[in-house]
């Protein structure tokens, strides 16, 4: 059982986030306990084939029962934060938060009945050789290849579901109050005054909670707690929940409406998302156009615009007052190629 006290301020300062980075801490987290994503196997196995097809070391080694670092999922002290926001707190975790997360992975938390593991050989070695800095940055490559490969391309439809139950949570905040709402989330998630209960097989009191920081997830079929597992020195984090809203009419496969979706080489190559656009842009298009057929908000088009615009993929041409985009001929000719070894592949 996990417990988090909460005093009356402590309950006055309950709050909602939108967080990306927790679908993709919620799709780690079933990874490392398979029973709970036995509903959502379509969503282990493109978390699994991605991993295993961008190479995603570092992730792929801490995937395991036990602890899994906090800093993968930056504490949300906004209402909501973009995915680059939150991958760019992950590069900038303190490095004593760093050593200690990864001290956490190797001691567990016998407290709490949560054993400790040998620290993955890919996370010590980088963390030994290269020093914090390159190990933060590489995992945040990973988690936003992670993001790109399974997340980012059902965003839209995530986020607006997600808006939805806060919608519907606040108003049952401002009618019946935060204990109400917190006994209604989930039914493994109770309210007894003054106490925050999760059924868990971890032994987990929290005392010393000043506020509590709730994240409706699509991704995740159970509701976990982050509790910071640091002490000491280091500024202690308040406790998070994640708790499940359901992904039922969500594929894990891209929402475009422009196409059925790019070659898996380019998808491997350049993630999902600018794929997908790569293979929108054979004639030529506008930034407000792309985004309507893919479903994405304008500045996320443009930033992946940009990435593929460096890259020599696209051209850039000026109509009237609009910026079109089109595949440049490097862009076309790895579609032909890609296209061809599908067609091949059959």
């Amino acid at each position: 059982m996990i417990r988090i006290k909460l005093d009356t301020a402590a309950l006055s300062r309950v709050r909602f986030a939108i967080s990306p980075m927790n679908e993709v801490f919620g799709l780690l987290h079933g990874l490392a306990r398979p029973v709970a994503l036995v509903p959502f196997p379509q969503w282990q196995d493109r978390t699994r084939r991605v991993i295993a097809e961008r190479h995603l070391d570092l992730l792929g080694s801490l995937v395991a029962p036990g602890y899994l670092p906090d800093l993968l999922t930056p504490h949300p002290d906004a209402a909501e934060r973009t995915a680059d926001e939150e991958l760019d707190a992950v590069r900038h975790t303190p490095h004593d938060r760093l050593r200690a997360e990864i001290a956490a992975v190797a001691n567990g938390r016998p407290e709490a009945a949560l054993e400790g593991r040998a620290v993955p050989a890919a996370v010590q070695t980088l963390l030994d050789a290269a020093g914090a800095q390159a190990l933060l940055d590489r995992l945040a490559d990973e988690m936003a290849a992670l993001w790109d490969g399974v997340v980012a391309p059902i965003w839209p439809p995530v986020r607006d579901r997600i808006r939805g139950d806060l919608t519907r949570r606040g108003a049952e905040l401002a009618e019946r109050g935060a204990a109400a709402v917190l006994g209604g989330l989930h039914p493994a998630l109770r309210w007894r005054d003054p106490t925050v209960e999760l059924d868990s097989r971890f032994e987990v009191d929290v005392g010393w909670a000043q506020s509590l920081v709730l994240l409706p997830s699509v991704l995740s079929p159970v509701p976990f707690v982050c509790v910071d597992p640091i002490t000491g020195a280091l500024r202690r984090r308040d406790p998070t929940i994640s708790y499940p809203i359901g992904a039922t009419g969500l594929l894990p496969t891209s929402v475009s409406s422009a196409g059925s979706g790019p070659p898996p080489a380019v998808a491997a190559l350049l993630g999902v998302t600018r794929a997908g656009l790569l293979c929108d842009l054979t004639v030529a298009r506008s930034t407000t156009e792309l985004a309507e057929r893919h479903h994405l908000s304008a500045p996320a088009v443009s930033y992946h615009l940009g990435i593929l615009h460096r890259a020599g993929l696209l051209d850039r041409r000026r109509r009237r007052q609009s910026v079109l985009y089109v595949a440049a001929d490097l862009g076309r000719h790895v579609l032909r190629v890609a296209g061809g070894r599908r067609a091949a592949g059959g």
